[in-house]
């Protein structure tokens, strides 16, 4: 398989469940792990040049890149019967060897299937190959996905990890995937509105989000769905930080008609909207706060 991209979160995909009863049987029980097997090689699709930037996955910095997002990457995501948001898990093989020249990479690892991932109303499984510089194709052979009960002590395990809710409970807010993957237009009932990462200097990623094209701006947007699990304590507290400018769409010039102390200019001040359901399929209408 020869994917070529515009964007290091697109690749190749395999659905290996798709509908209750097909493979989805594999994901029922617990403490159980999934083993990916496959070759992979990766070249730059304007001079067919081997990615070098691959060289070390372990190191945290490549010429100021995070080093694994010059690498293939891997997710695992799955649905369960009932619930509105995936269940979704991005793998970093920090292990493997890689051939700089363009030739083909063995990959090989063990992954811990989560609770979250696993049970008999699992109605979908995919496996997400993609990752690596914007301009290079990933070429994609002999995969293999098997079921492990038991192991023999020499695998490569990696177990995934759901961000701590005193991390962050959002994901790509800096538009460091170079798309705005995971985050969703909000308003588009409104009307017309479209959003996009582009290139930032001001940024620390060097990227950042932006919503345009919008026919109502007081009312359209970004949205994301933030992790739930995060709300279970008895009083929790959510502190939110954003970095946002704005601008005239037409003439570039920053927009100076903001002030949030009157209720004359409070409209054209960016403002944050919270949405909370009870139950996502019986709930009509969120709590609102703004």
């Amino acid at each position: 398989y020869l994917a070529y991209r515009t964007s290091i979160t697109e690749g190749v995909r395999t659905s290996m469940a798709g509908s209750v009863g097909s493979n989805a049987y594999c994901l029922i029980g617990s403490d159980f792990y999934l083993r990916v097997q496959a070759k992979i090689k990766m070249v730059y699709q304007d001079t067919g040049e081997g990615v070098w930037t691959c060289l070390d996955p372990s190191l945290p910095y490549i010429d100021g890149n995070f080093a694994k997002y010059n690498c293939p990457m891997f997710a695992i995501t799955t649905h369960r019967i009932g619930e509105p948001v995936e269940s979704r898990f991005e793998i970093h093989d920090t292990t493997m060897d890689w051939d700089p020249t363009g030739g083909w990479n063995t990959i090989d690892f063990v992954y811990q299937v989560p609770s979250s991932q696993s049970g008999s109303n699992i109605d979908d499984l995919r496996l997400d190959i993609f990752g690596g510089p914007i301009s290079a194709a990933i070429y994609v052979d002999d995969v293999v996905i098997t079921r492990i009960d038991e192991l023999t002590g020499t695998e490569n395990i990696i177990t995934p990890t759901a961000p701590s809710c005193y991390d962050k409970l959002d994901s790509n807010g800096d538009g460091l995937y170079t798309t705005p993957l995971g985050w969703e237009t909000f308003g588009q009932w409104f009307g017309s509105t479209s959003i996009d990462v582009v290139a930032d200097e001001t940024s620390s990623s060097g990227h950042s989000m932006l919503a345009y094209e919008r026919d109502m701006p007081e009312y359209q947007g970004l949205g994301h769905y933030l992790q739930t699990d995060c709300l279970i304590t008895s009083s929790p507290a959510i502190f939110v930080e954003i970095e946002v400018m704005l601008y005239d769409e037409a003439t570039g010039a920053g927009v100076i008609s903001c002030d949030p102390t009157t209720d004359t200019t409070i409209l054209n001040c960016p403002f944050l909207q919270i949405d909370l359901r009870r139950d996502m399929w019986r709930d009509a209408r969120p709590y609102r706060f703004f």
